[in-house]
């Protein structure tokens, strides 16, 4: 719900030059230059000699902080008013019926809502004509603000007791039309003796996203190229039955991602 410039600075041969040829070697102390005719000697530092050698690199070292201050602001600026950018269409428009699955809507609770701080979301059960059902989520928020990021699966489902048995990956295929290939989220995790497979990525200016860091970083960029930060979370969950395998869940998963990924287009915004 998510980017510094550093300047360094320093003497090009490590010495300073005082009126009279004097120079300053680089463990700080001073010898003669080698036209006066003197051995060379040593001496302590005083304020007197150091001052000319301070003033000169008090004024870049004053504009640099100066400019880096002004960058700063501009780019903060840029960031905060950021462009909003609204929904193609409400989720409260999309369809309970796709394919052969039939829907049912849910609805979160006002204190999660709160938290989630989102613009809009769908939460429907689906289940198809076995009686086999599938969760499917979506979390759309038109700007990411402070407060206002999207909260991700990895984090919210151990927090609610979820026990990842398996963790990674997978490809999904994104349309029965299409055969454009996509890698996603895939966890396979445990609680109370049920189990449950779930994919999940974000959706984000017309890329497919699958962590975190990815998300911060295209969300700055964005926000500066662009004037967009808006982006959204996509979740899909089935229960393991105890009649079946992990590989009939897999199977239920890949086809209904077919069968909803087309409609969901129309409602998130692309690039």
């Amino acid at each position: 719900r998510s980017q510094k410039s550093e300047v360094s600075t320093e003497l090009q041969d490590g010495r300073g030059k005082l009126e009279d040829g004097s120079t300053e070697d680089r463990d700080g102390r001073w010898k003669k230059g080698a036209g006066s005719g003197e051995a060379s000697t040593t001496k302590p530092l005083n304020h007197s000699t150091t001052q000319p050698l301070y003033k000169s690199l008090v004024q870049p070292v004053f504009i640099v902080a100066v400019i880096l201050l002004g960058l700063t602001l501009v780019l903060s600026k840029t960031i905060e008013f950021r462009e909003k950018v609204p929904i193609n269409k409400p989720f409260k428009e999309f369809p309970l019926q796709i394919g052969e699955w039939i829907g049912k809507r849910q609805e979160i609770e006002q204190k999660f809502l709160k938290e989630l701080d989102l613009s809009d979301y769908i939460m429907v059960d689906y289940k198809n004509p076995q009686g086999k059902e599938v969760n499917f989520y979506v979390a759309y928020y038109e700007s990411q603000r402070k407060g206002e990021s999207i909260h991700s699966p990895e984090t919210c489902l151990p927090a609610g007791g979820w026990i990842f048995n398996e963790a990674g990956s997978t490809t999904i295929t994104l349309s029965k039309s299409s055969p454009v290939q996509t890698q996603v989220n895939r966890a396979f995790m445990e609680k109370a003796g049920m189990r449950e497979l779930a994919y999940y990525w974000f959706p984000q200016r017309g890329r497919i996203l699958t962590n975190i860091t990815q998300l911060k970083i295209y969300t700055f960029w964005d926000a500066l190229t662009k004037q967009r930060t808006d982006g959204a979370l996509v979740r899909i969950i089935t229960p393991v039955y105890k009649s079946e395998t992990l590989q009939d869940a897999e199977a239920r998963l890949q086809g209904f991602v077919r069968e909803i990924v087309p409609v969901l287009d129309e409602y998130i915004p692309g690039k």
